[in-house]
């Protein structure tokens, strides 16, 4: 009996081959894409989350106006303290771009560099500089560094290149994306920071290590120990230059998970529709192996070995495939940030995707085999007589009688074969889905470029001063950068046991507008503005009272007047007159110039960088690019959707066709009307699948979109007509070239083999 059921199952897999391939190729898209990108997240998750434990990455930084030594030492003997280090920074410029060099104590055991190359970190005199930085400047170990500073130059000594814990995203100051040829950071020796410290702006900072149970109560005791000397108090969610890397991970994971039940759905449905097909189009072979003996349950268990081979072969593949798409999505995030190791890592779950992926087939292919299984041998015999067919269109006889036979033929037929109707219109809705999301996320981060530094920013260039300038320092800057905005910015929190968001106090100007939903501009004066995301985080619209806590803890409550579409800054905006009127006193950080600040700005002291609107636009742009070939693989993702399984269905559609198609050959259509005749389904099938895919992949692409919207940045859904049009006439298109290549097969059908009855 086994070597009959296997020679069957090969005939089987022979004749019908194409059905299989589709189902194959489902069940391999499914595992590739989960098992693919889940390598690449938790790759990322598990290879950082040990540099982050093996090199102490510090879970608190603070930023303080005036750190003494007794202020530090107060917060290491704070209880859950476990390490505090004080960091002195400093900015230089080298080879044209800004170079952040930080001191850190040999032996320390918070945010140990990673050394790369070169010697390990001691207190010899030299730089240990950003691997990715000199990779890019082509410096090595043994070279000497030319550095400036407001007060002359230095040759340094590079002993050797690092990635530091929490620089595995460095961006710069006022940029979102990594830029290598711009900006970079380093280590220095005591007796280089000592002496440049001497001539420039110098940064002190502290970051510490606490315990995560007690991290809460080490940062209210920071609060109330620092009191207004604070100026940021950062933790590893929302500090610039870590946050991304926990943030892309999720970004990713999300995804997968978002684009596996797509395929998974369609493999479900396909494996389904394809053993049902196979039974129905096999009648009368089940019914002669019944006749000879063999039980319904032997037959329907062969039946359901027929899906699970194409789905364990699909498995096989995806599986073999799964490191490749891996490491391909650990290649696209090499510029977003460094870490140690780029290798895929996956979990259980992965394995477990095939072996559900492989008891989901079981399911439906027994389920298929059902109808066979109350069928008699001499049902079996006999044709099928086949199934009302009658349409509900059919009530109105004068609409139906305005049809074509061909449509009515068409209509009949779709609607006593609703499941492969179906699978058609989901297979082209799907497409329009992932086509949606690979070309409405280009246009969504496009325009919020567009709309942040065309609309929202109207300056030239940003200077940024230390908090600690004084006012004869800020009327150097305004006569020197000519006229201009001040701005300044702190973090608050919005509500108990929030996350921090930012307050953007604007002085008068135009250089930074803010604009309502509809596009018009709003005049701050006595408005209190809030941003989108962050009001439905916080569950406040306009009209509502809100409080702000600053990070000594003091508070303020404000009415919020407008509710704006704003990218960043999240959070909440004033102008310094309400400001001023609340009981504050105003002190910009940052001032907004419509001129071009000559040379000599940045050699005052106090003067923490210059960063001109046009260097922020294409520093965005940098990020758009490094995201490209991700949209690219949802753009094919969906090609491939498309054209597998609409000809799958066509397949199914044409084999089970095959008598009816002969018999109107010979009733003298001519090929041409029957190609017409053929075409109809999927035709209809693609149209309905995306006018429904509209909707659904505007839905998509919300999801999508949310999954790059953070506390920091917000982003809302965008789609060009151009972007538009070309998602649509790819899934037109590719599901019409599926429908020609079957529709060309009529031709060569036999027209005594079609006919001929039982024998």
């Amino acid at each position: 009996m086994m070597m009959l059921f296997t020679k069957k199952l090969r005939r089987d897999l022979a004749e019908h081959w194409t059905q299989f391939v589709a189902v194959a190729v489902m069940a391999a898209l499914s595992v590739l894409i989960f098992s693919g990108l889940e390598g690449g997240w938790r790759g990322i998750d598990t290879h950082r989350d040990k540099f982050a434990h093996d090199n102490g990455l510090p879970t608190l930084w603070v930023g303080v106006r005036d750190l003494t030594d007794e202020d530090v030492a107060r917060i290491d003997h704070q209880v859950g303290v476990i390490h505090t280090q004080l960091v002195t920074s400093t900015m230089v410029e080298h080879d044209d771009s800004d170079l952040l060099l930080s001191s850190w104590e040999p032996g320390s055991r918070i945010n140990v560099p990673q050394v790369t190359a070169g010697h390990p970190i001691d207190d010899a005199s030299g730089v240990w500089l950003d691997d990715a930085y000199a990779d890019t400047h082509g410096v090595t170990p043994g070279d000497t560094l030319t550095v400036t500073t407001p007060a002359g130059g230095m040759d340094i000594t590079v002993q050797g290149l690092i990635i530091q814990p929490d620089k595995m995203a460095y961006t710069g100051r006022g940029f979102v994306a990594p830029d290598r040829q711009a900006h970079g950071y380093g280590v220095a020796s005591a007796d280089i920071l000592t002496e440049l410290t001497g001539h420039g702006a110098v940064e002190h900072s502290l970051t510490l290590v606490a315990e995560p149970q007690r991290q809460h109560a080490v940062e209210q005791h920071i609060r109330e120990a620092l009191g207004d000397r604070l100026i940021s108090l950062t933790d590893r969610d929302h500090h610039p230059h870590v946050a991304t890397v926990f943030e892309r991970a999720n970004q990713i994971r999300s995804l997968s998970i978002l684009f596996s039940s797509l395929f998974v759905l369609v493999a479900l449905l396909s494996i389904f529709t394809s053993v049902r097909r196979l039974t129905d189009i096999q009648r009368t072979e089940v019914a002669t192996l019944r006749a000879l003996g063999h039980s319904h349950t032997v037959i329907s268990v062969y039946y359901t070995v027929v899906g699970i081979v194409a789905v364990a072969v699909g498995c096989g593949v995806g599986v073999a495939l799964a490191p490749v798409l891996s490491r391909y999505v650990l290649t696209t995030q090499q510029g977003s940030f460094s870490l140690p190791t780029w290798e895929p890592t996956w979990s259980w779950v992965s394995a477990l995707v095939p072996v559900a992926l492989l008891g989901a087939c079981v399911v439906a292919s027994w389920t298929a085999t059902l109808p066979m299984r109350t069928m008699t041998p001499a049902e079996g015999m006999r044709p099928s007589i086949g199934r009302a067919r009658r349409a509900p269109l059919e009530r109105w006889p004068r609409v139906w009688e305005q049809l074509t036979y061909g449509d009515r033929w068409a209509i009949r037929d779709a609607m006593t074969n609703p499941v492969r109707v179906l699978m058609g219109i989901v297979a082209a809705m799907g497409a329009m889905m992932l086509l949606f999301a690979g070309f409405g996320m280009p246009d969504t981060l496009t325009n919020q470029v567009r709309l942040t530094y065309d609309e929202q920013y109207q300056y030239s260039a940003l200077v940024g001063v230390a908090p600690q300038a004084t006012e004869t320092t800020r009327r150097f800057v305004e006569a020197t950068s000519g006229t201009g905005q001040w701005m300044a910015q702190q973090a608050v929190t919005l509500s108990p046991d929030a996350t921090p968001d930012t307050l953007t106090v604007l002085d008068d100007g135009t250089l930074f507008q803010v604009h309502t939903e509809q596009g018009e501009a709003i005049t701050l004066d006595d408005a209190v503005v809030i941003t989108e995301h962050a009001a439905s985080r916080h569950d406040v619209t306009a009209g509502d009272d809100l409080t702000l806590t600053f990070l000594n803890g003091d508070s303020t409550t404000v009415t919020i007047t407008h509710v704006v579409p704003l990218s960043e800054p999240q959070g909440v905006i004033m102008s310094d007159t309400t400001w001023r009127t609340l009981g504050h006193t105003f002190t910009p950080t940052t001032y907004l110039t419509q001129h071009t600040p000559p040379g000599e700005l940045q050699e005052n002291s106090a003067v923490t960088s210059v960063i001109t609107i046009a260097e922020q636009r294409a520093n965005a742009h940098t990020l758009i690019n490094s995201l490209t070939s991700v949209f690219t693989l949802m753009k094919l993702f969906a090609v491939g959707l498309t054209m597998v399984v609409l000809y799958n269905l066509g397949a199914l559609s044409f084999t089970e066709r095959i008598r009816d198609y002969a018999t109107l050959r010979v009733l003298g259509f001519h090929h041409s009307e029957l190609r017409s005749f053929a075409s109809r389904e999927n035709v209809f099938t693609t149209l309905s699948g995306w006018l429904l895919g509209i909707p659904a992949g505007w839905w998509f692409l919300n999801r999508y979109v949310g999954l790059f919207t953070t506390d920091r940045a917000a982003y809302q859904p965008s789609l060009s007509m151009l972007s538009f049009t070309l998602a649509s006439a790819m899934t037109i298109m590719f599901a019409l070239t599926a429908t020609l290549l079957l529709t060309r097969r009529i031709s060569g059908i036999d027209m005594t083999s079609a006919l001929k009855g039982v024998e």
